[in-house]
Protein backbone atom coordinates (compact mmCIF):
# COMPACT_ATOMS: atom_id res chain seq x y z
CA UNK A 1 0.00 0.00 0.00
CA UNK A 2 1.39 3.43 -0.88
CA UNK A 3 2.28 5.94 1.79
CA UNK A 4 0.94 8.74 -0.40
CA UNK A 5 -2.67 8.61 -1.60
CA UNK A 6 -4.07 10.53 -4.56
CA UNK A 7 -6.16 12.69 -2.21
CA UNK A 8 -3.27 13.63 0.05
CA UNK A 9 -1.03 14.32 -2.93
CA UNK A 10 -3.63 16.50 -4.69
CA UNK A 11 -4.11 18.53 -1.52
CA UNK A 12 -0.35 18.86 -1.00
CA UNK A 13 0.20 20.00 -4.59
CA UNK A 14 -2.46 22.70 -4.21
CA UNK A 15 -1.01 23.83 -0.89
CA UNK A 16 2.53 23.91 -2.30
CA UNK A 17 1.47 25.98 -5.32
CA UNK A 18 -0.31 28.47 -3.05
CA UNK A 19 2.69 28.96 -0.72
CA UNK A 20 4.86 32.03 -0.66
CA UNK A 21 8.61 31.84 -0.11
CA UNK A 22 8.33 32.25 3.67
CA UNK A 23 5.87 29.36 3.97
CA UNK A 24 8.11 27.16 1.81
CA UNK A 25 11.09 27.99 4.03
CA UNK A 26 9.13 26.86 7.11
CA UNK A 27 8.25 23.56 5.44
CA UNK A 28 11.89 23.11 4.41
CA UNK A 29 12.82 23.55 8.08
CA UNK A 30 10.42 20.68 8.91
CA UNK A 31 11.90 18.57 6.12
CA UNK A 32 15.39 19.27 7.45
CA UNK A 33 14.31 18.01 10.87
CA UNK A 34 12.76 14.80 9.50
CA UNK A 35 14.59 14.04 6.24
CA UNK A 36 17.84 16.05 6.14
CA UNK A 37 19.43 13.85 3.46
CA UNK A 38 16.55 14.38 1.04
CA UNK A 39 16.63 18.14 1.50
CA UNK A 40 20.40 18.36 1.26
CA UNK A 41 20.37 16.23 -1.90
CA UNK A 42 18.25 18.92 -3.56
CA UNK A 43 20.19 21.84 -2.08
CA UNK A 44 23.48 20.27 -3.20
CA UNK A 45 22.44 20.96 -6.78
CA UNK A 46 22.99 24.67 -6.13
CA UNK A 47 26.72 23.86 -6.37
CA UNK A 48 26.16 22.70 -9.96
CA UNK A 49 25.06 24.84 -12.87
CA UNK A 50 21.40 23.86 -12.36
CA UNK A 51 18.92 26.52 -13.40
CA UNK A 52 16.81 28.07 -10.66
CA UNK A 53 13.56 26.90 -12.23
CA UNK A 54 14.67 23.29 -11.91
CA UNK A 55 15.74 23.78 -8.29
CA UNK A 56 12.33 25.33 -7.60
CA UNK A 57 10.69 22.33 -9.28
CA UNK A 58 12.64 19.89 -7.10
CA UNK A 59 11.94 21.81 -3.91
CA UNK A 60 8.24 22.04 -4.77
CA UNK A 61 8.16 18.27 -5.39
CA UNK A 62 9.91 17.58 -2.08
CA UNK A 63 7.55 19.94 -0.25
CA UNK A 64 4.52 18.23 -1.82
CA UNK A 65 5.91 14.81 -0.82
CA UNK A 66 6.41 16.02 2.75
CA UNK A 67 2.94 17.57 2.97
CA UNK A 68 1.37 14.42 1.50
CA UNK A 69 2.99 12.24 4.13
CA UNK A 70 2.14 14.71 6.87
CA UNK A 71 -1.48 14.90 5.69
CA UNK A 72 -1.71 11.12 5.80
CA UNK A 73 -0.26 11.08 9.31
CA UNK A 74 2.76 9.08 8.16
CA UNK A 75 6.23 9.64 9.51
CA UNK A 76 9.13 7.88 7.84
CA UNK A 77 12.46 6.92 9.31
CA UNK A 78 15.16 9.32 8.14
CA UNK A 79 16.62 8.21 4.82
CA UNK A 80 20.36 7.63 5.09
CA UNK A 81 22.95 8.74 2.57
CA UNK A 82 23.54 5.10 1.60
CA UNK A 83 19.83 4.43 1.10
CA UNK A 84 19.40 7.56 -1.01
CA UNK A 85 22.48 6.81 -3.12
CA UNK A 86 21.24 3.25 -3.65
CA UNK A 87 17.94 4.57 -5.00
CA UNK A 88 19.71 6.97 -7.35
CA UNK A 89 22.06 4.20 -8.53
CA UNK A 90 19.14 1.85 -9.19
CA UNK A 91 17.32 4.50 -11.15
CA UNK A 92 20.48 5.31 -13.13
CA UNK A 93 20.68 1.64 -14.10
CA UNK A 94 17.09 1.76 -15.36
CA UNK A 95 17.90 4.85 -17.42
CA UNK A 96 21.05 3.28 -18.93
CA UNK A 97 18.96 0.28 -19.93
CA UNK A 98 16.52 2.54 -21.80
CA UNK A 99 19.09 4.17 -24.10
CA UNK A 100 17.65 4.29 -27.60
CA UNK A 101 14.04 3.70 -26.57
CA UNK A 102 11.18 6.04 -27.43
CA UNK A 103 9.92 8.40 -24.70
CA UNK A 104 6.87 6.15 -24.24
CA UNK A 105 9.09 3.10 -23.77
CA UNK A 106 11.28 4.98 -21.30
CA UNK A 107 8.17 5.97 -19.31
CA UNK A 108 7.02 2.34 -19.29
CA UNK A 109 10.47 1.19 -18.06
CA UNK A 110 10.38 3.72 -15.25
CA UNK A 111 6.92 2.49 -14.19
CA UNK A 112 8.24 -1.07 -14.06
CA UNK A 113 11.07 -0.13 -11.71
CA UNK A 114 10.33 -2.04 -8.52
CA UNK A 115 11.11 0.90 -6.25
CA UNK A 116 8.37 2.99 -7.82
CA UNK A 117 5.56 0.45 -7.75
CA UNK A 118 4.86 1.33 -4.13
CA UNK A 119 4.13 5.01 -4.85
CA UNK A 120 2.15 5.17 -8.11
CA UNK A 121 0.51 8.55 -7.40
CA UNK A 122 3.78 10.16 -6.48
CA UNK A 123 5.47 8.64 -9.52
CA UNK A 124 2.71 9.94 -11.81
CA UNK A 125 2.99 13.46 -10.40
CA UNK A 126 6.78 13.50 -10.59
CA UNK A 127 6.78 12.12 -14.13
CA UNK A 128 4.22 14.68 -15.25
CA UNK A 129 6.21 17.49 -13.65
CA UNK A 130 9.51 16.32 -15.17
CA UNK A 131 7.94 15.91 -18.63
CA UNK A 132 6.36 19.38 -18.57
CA UNK A 133 9.46 21.09 -17.14
CA UNK A 134 11.50 20.67 -20.29
CA UNK A 135 14.42 19.12 -18.44
CA UNK A 136 14.35 16.03 -20.66
CA UNK A 137 15.03 18.10 -23.76
CA UNK A 138 17.38 20.56 -22.08
CA UNK A 139 20.79 20.23 -23.72
CA UNK A 140 22.70 21.12 -20.55
CA UNK A 141 24.54 18.24 -18.84
CA UNK A 142 22.87 19.13 -15.54
CA UNK A 143 19.61 17.69 -16.91
CA UNK A 144 20.76 14.20 -15.94
CA UNK A 145 21.49 15.34 -12.39
CA UNK A 146 18.02 16.84 -12.10
CA UNK A 147 16.29 13.70 -13.37
CA UNK A 148 18.36 11.42 -11.12
CA UNK A 149 17.73 13.65 -8.12
CA UNK A 150 14.00 13.86 -8.80
CA UNK A 151 13.46 10.12 -9.15
CA UNK A 152 15.93 9.49 -6.32
CA UNK A 153 13.50 11.32 -4.04
CA UNK A 154 10.63 9.10 -5.16
CA UNK A 155 12.69 5.94 -4.70
CA UNK A 156 13.84 7.05 -1.27
CA UNK A 157 10.29 7.76 -0.12
CA UNK A 158 9.07 4.46 -1.55
CA UNK A 159 11.87 2.52 0.13
CA UNK A 160 11.72 4.26 3.50
CA UNK A 161 10.56 2.54 6.64
CA UNK A 162 7.46 3.92 8.38
CA UNK A 163 7.87 4.88 12.00
CA UNK A 164 5.19 3.86 14.48
CA UNK A 165 2.76 6.62 15.36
Amino acid sequence: MPFITAEHLASAIQRTRAMNLSAKEKICDEIFEQQPILLSSVLALTKSDVEGRYLDMLLDLLIAMHLSLKGAGIRLAPVTVDEHETQITRFAAVIKFTAGLTPEQVEQSIKLYEGFKREPWLLAHVTSTVMSSGVLVDSKPTGNQIVLSTYGLVGSIAGARQLSN
